[in-house]
């Protein structure tokens, strides 16, 4: 089953392009990619929900499956695979897609996750949904707010007649780790950021990342240019050798 992983980037999440891809084809290289750098000029502001918006329309027709996800996810792999864990679930739901409604953290339960995984049927069913949206951040009526593309992946999937999925895991969602754990806690002392990456990341998920970064990855990361995307990498590092050395 052929899967294309999609994430727009503009302004300096630029920087995580190379690593994200870089991640996508070590961790899973039977995978495609599409990274949409800085969409259009019509578009005032490259806000998250346009990832969600936009159809992949060269291919729309060439794979079996989507998975919309965050530049600064590093995505690794895991004994299921990311088709495997998302189709099981989306046989037991019904549902052209694979998400799952927040609960308890911001706004609660009027958000959906940012990881997306889907058919190319949802983009039919939610297409007049996902224009009107569409219309409204063109026009700058919408996508500045730090939870808007979540709240609006509820909401067009309510607008398009889907169903909403039952609540699962959080966690487990995040085919590997993300950066923004890091960069949300950025000012705090290094404990809390290790409190927080303790919560969110597992041993192998550092295993892997390790692997990842020593095969490669370190070369990539060191070329970027911003300052405290570097230091968001050296956090990493230093957290997930850490806790590879006490788990030893």
């Amino acid at each position: 089953m052929s899967l294309l992983i999609f994430t727009v980037a503009s302004g300096e999440y630029l920087e995580y392009a190379d690593i994200f891809q870089y991640c996508v084809n070590q961790s899973y290289p039977e995978y495609s990619i599409k990274v949409l750098k800085n969409y259009s000029d019509t578009v005032k502001f490259m806000s998250p929900c346009m990832r969600y918006l936009i159809e992949p329309e060269e291919y729309l027709n060439k794979y079996d499956y989507y998975y919309i996800t965050d530049i600064d996810m590093m995505i690794l792999a895991e004994d299921k695979s990311i088709v495997d864990f998302h189709t099981e679930e989306m046989r037991q739901t019904g549902l052209s897609y694979s998400n799952t409604i927040r609960n308890k953290e911001a706004l609660g339960s009027e958000r959906m996750t940012g990881l997306h995984f889907c058919t190319p049927q949802w983009y039919k069913t939610t297409h007049t949904e996902r224009e009107k949206y569409k219309d409204f951040i063109i026009r700058g009526e919408y996508g500045h707010g730090k939870y808007d593309d979540e709240t609006m992946l509820k909401k067009i999937t309510m607008g398009s007649g889907l169903d909403l999925p039952p609540r699962y895991g959080l966690i487990r969602r995040h085919h590997g780790i993300h950066i923004g754990t890091i960069r949300d806690f950025y000012k705090k002392k290094y404990t809390t950021i290790k409190n927080q990456l303790t919560y969110r990341v597992a041993l192998k998920q550092c295993i892997k990342w390790q692997d990842v970064y020593q095969s490669g990855g370190n070369k990539i990361i060191s070329k970027i240019k911003n300052k405290k995307i570097r230091e968001e990498f050296s956090i990493l590092d230093k957290y997930t050798m850490g806790r590879i050395k006490c788990s030893i």
